[in-house]
């Protein structure tokens, strides 16, 4: 339990140790980002910037916890999201020139070219056909789709690491599986509990992994 003299600091530090639909800013922040939500696709980057800009200063006043009841009540997509945007406004006010440059590609890409160190970011043409980890395709930034670009990103970020013989690869995706099967059983009997903008993502990103090893595997 926090500390009168934590409180203290903290309201020092413009964050409210109160329940969000009691503070007015937050209240005002919400109805703001809930007509850009309303208004504007999720696609455009624009308007994920801006929601961006109001949830910084929603988690700027709240305790930890508070804006995480927050993101669960009051907007209709989930605590990660609310970061990706947070991250998107940030980098938005850091570097204008890039964020002209790549806008157009939308939010979601553009959120995965922000984990990227700037000088080899600012290196990428987006419009060369690049190889893409895992597969034998290449493509240009401007026409992969999203999880596309992750691998590259990440490809990028982590240095390739030695190859594996594939008879070890296979046991060791297999045993992950049978981890990630006893996981899933416990999220099926706790299905109640998890946020509906939590479970679409989650199932989004098995959709994802399975459509990769189904287009990898075609013979």
């Amino acid at each position: 339990m926090a500390r009168a003299s934590d409180l203290a600091v903290r309201a020092g530090e413009g964050v409210v140790a109160k329940p969000w639909r009691e503070v007015p800013k937050v209240v005002r922040a919400t109805a703001a980002i809930l007509r850009t939500h309303r208004s504007a696709s999720t696609t455009n980057t624009d308007s994920a910037i801006a929601m961006g800009s109001e949830i910084a200063t929603i988690r700027a006043t709240l305790e930890p916890g508070e804006f995480e009841a927050w993101a669960r009540e009051a907007v209709p997509f989930t605590s990660r999201t609310a970061r990706n945007y947070i991250a998107l406004a940030d980098f938005a006010a850091r570097e204008p020139n890039e964020l002209r440059r790549l806008a157009h590609l939308g939010p979601s890409k553009l959120y995965r070219l922000t984990a990227l160190p700037p000088t080899r970011r600012r290196k990428l043409d987006l419009t060369t056909p690049i190889p893409i980890p895992g597969t034998d395709e290449e493509k240009p930034i401007e026409t992969m789709t999203v999880p596309e670009l992750a691998r590259v990103v990440g490809g990028l970020i982590t240095p390739p690491v030695p190859k594996r013989p594939i008879k070890k690869l296979l046991q060791s995706y297999t045993y992950r599986l049978a981890g990630l099967d006893a996981l899933t059983d416990q999220l099926i009997a706790r299905a109640r509990e998890v946020p509906p903008g939590e479970a679409s993502e989650l199932i989004a990103e098995l959709h994802g992994l399975t459509e990769s090893l189904e287009a990898a595997f075609a013979r």
